[in-house]
């Protein structure tokens, strides 16, 4: 069987008797606006803005300051440059950070990369 969850349709560990399964309400396609209500959901809470080195800083939010490189970053860029430049969080909102730091101590994002369960 099918369940919504808001406009998201997840499926359930049931088998159809007969194969006589109800029609599922329609799913989200909408990738954009799932990803914008993640995003929104993120910032009201735990979530730190990104902005560029000349934006005003709001200590009590926090911020990443994030330093765009020049031109096209594949042909003439500096490859070392850090575009993360400062990462402010505030008590508020380190525990959060905290956890994350430590789920990403054993895996990892790039899946080019091995992880490391312990």
């Amino acid at each position: 069987l099918l369940t919504a969850f808001g406009d998201l349709v997840f499926a359930q560990e049931e088998i159809c008797p007969n194969g006589d399964c109800p029609a599922a309400p329609a799913a989200n396609t909408n990738y954009a606006k799932i990803y914008q209500d993640i995003w929104d959901a993120d910032q009201a809470l735990n979530g730190v803005p990104g902005i560029l080195p000349s934006d005003p800083r709001d200590e009590k939010r926090g911020y990443v300051v994030v330093d765009e490189p020049r031109g096209n970053f594949r042909e003439g860029s500096n490859p070392d440059k850090n575009i993360i430049t400062k990462v402010v969080i505030p008590d508020s909102k380190r525990a959060t950070y905290d956890l994350v730091k430590k789920l990403f101590d054993n895996y990892t994002l790039d899946q080019s990369k091995p992880e490391t369960p312990q």
